[in-house]
């Protein structure tokens, strides 16, 4: 194996590792004041706003990583904030992003549930899985050949 590769490959599972905490980190944040305060940014501008910015999101979120096989910074930030942003918009693609949302908010209960005391606000985990999220992917977009961010 070539010596590039092995460093390559733990990049590309850093990448993955920060989108998995870029899920759950939105999906806590969606009840808290943070997610909150997404609903009402979003509902501001004219109605076809929130529904346009969902299935923008959702694009950038499947087809960034299908490009080149890395969630790169903007499908990190998308999967962030698609859970509030589908909390404020009716129809099948708003109730499909909530319900998969609700499901990665269960599993992370469940995974950190024993690690964390039950004293630990919602927007605690939220705040330190996103800032989790968004570290890990600044550091791996550096990494990766010819990654950039602005």
């Amino acid at each position: 194996m070539a010596k590039g590769k092995g460093k390559s490959r733990g990049v590309k599972a850093l990448a993955w590792i920060s989108i998995v905490l870029a899920a759950a980190g939105g999906a806590a944040a969606t009840p808290t004041p943070i997610g909150t305060f997404i609903g009402w940014l979003v509902n501001l501008p004219p109605v076809w706003f929130a529904p346009s910015l969902l299935f923008v999101l959702a694009v950038i979120t499947v087809l960034d990583p299908a490009l080149d096989g890395v969630p790169n910074w903007l499908a990190v930030a998308s999967v962030i904030v698609m859970p509030s942003v589908a909390k404020s918009v009716d129809g099948k693609l708003g109730t499909a992003v909530t319900n998969l949302s609700n499901e990665v908010l269960a599993a992370t209960n469940e995974m950190l549930g024993d690690w964390l005391p039950q004293s630990v606000p919602a927007l605690v985990a939220a705040i330190v899985l996103i800032a989790s999220a968004a570290l890990m992917a600044r550091r791996v977009v550096r990494k990766m050949p010819g990654g950039a961010i602005a």
